[in-house]
């Protein structure tokens, strides 16, 4: 029989990884992304092509790596969303300059799906920053900012 000291010891490792600062990111990050999801399952789009969109609108026609860049995603996952997008007529995808480099436009069908699920975000985002409060959230916000920038740091080197 394993000592009860021994056990509550490993719960207790398990429960520190469970909510370290990774894991407290996903948890939370799944839970709001959700509450999106469901907002915007009406239009078809989820959250992040949501913002893919209304990141093209407002960038207008641009490569992959400056929207990944304004997304804060690797170009595999925007490669891979992009796709989606584009089967569904959202985007449109274009060789560049070179070979190496592809473009991204918002088609009309783009912006219409964006301007469908606008009032839909809206919403979510209405009802998420009432029930945390303003003040709060612009904190949160800054302080999202400043883990994001120093886990940028600490990868860096």
């Amino acid at each position: 029989m394993r000592d009860r000291s021994a056990v509550q010891d490993v719960d207790r490792q398990v429960t520190d990884k469970a909510n370290g600062v990774a894991m407290s990111m996903r948890k939370t990050s799944h839970a709001v992304t959700r509450l999106y999801n469901d907002t915007l399952k009406p239009t078809g789009l989820r959250v992040t092509q949501f913002a893919t969109l209304a990141v093209l609108q407002e960038m207008g026609c641009t490569d992959f790596t400056s929207l990944a860049e304004a997304l804060g995603v690797d170009r595999t996952t925007l490669a891979r969303n992009l796709r989606r997008m584009q089967a569904n007529d959202l985007v449109e995808i274009a060789p560049g300059a070179d070979r190496r480099q592809r473009m991204v436009t918002l088609t009309p069908q783009g912006t219409q799906a964006l301007e469908t699920a606008l009032p839909l975000w809206e919403r979510a985002q209405r009802q998420m920053v009432e029930s945390i409060g303003q003040d709060r959230w612009s904190a949160l916000l800054h302080e999202l900012s400043a883990i994001a920038e120093q886990a940028r740091q600490i990868l860096s080197g």
